[in-house]
């Protein structure tokens, strides 16, 4: 018989529970293939850190895997340009975003859309509203006084 340490036999054991549990899993999601939906971690985009594009700095940017300097640029540039963007899908108008880059980093990107629509945009002003610096205190100018 083999001279094991109780740290080698710990290890064997936990490793044969292991192997156990992956064989059983595998069984079931075989047997039982809505099991196998609700345990795809690796699918889902709730474990990725996602960054929202419409707030993200250029640093922030860089930091996802795939976005460079020049593609975190070119999304800036694009958003300042054109406002806001309403869908992830929307970085796809990017020329410079190879699809297979953007397959590659759209789940680690979100939209939080915007309050306050495009077309309602007025510089320094909210349509309707007063100074856009009275809004942000809380004090909407009343257009009748």
């Amino acid at each position: 018989m083999l001279a094991l340490t109780k740290q080698e036999r710990q290890v064997l054991i936990s490793l044969g529970f292991i192997f156990w549990v992956g064989i059983t899993f595998q069984y079931l999601s075989k047997k039982n293939p809505h099991l196998a939906g609700m345990v795809d971690i690796l699918g889902s985009e709730a474990i990725y850190y996602q960054v929202d594009i419409n707030h993200a700095t250029k640093e922030e940017l860089i930091r996802i895997p795939y976005i460079g300097e020049f593609t975190a640029q070119r999304i800036i540039d694009y958003r300042e340009k054109n406002g806001p963007f309403d869908d992830i899908e929307q970085l796809q108008a990017i020329k410079s975003i190879p699809g297979k880059n953007y397959e590659k980093f759209r789940r680690h990107l979100k939209v939080t859309p915007s309050r306050i629509k495009t077309a309602d945009r007025l510089p320094g002003k909210i349509r309707g509203r007063g100074d856009l610096a009275d809004v942000q205190k809380g004090h909407e100018a009343n257009p009748h006084e």
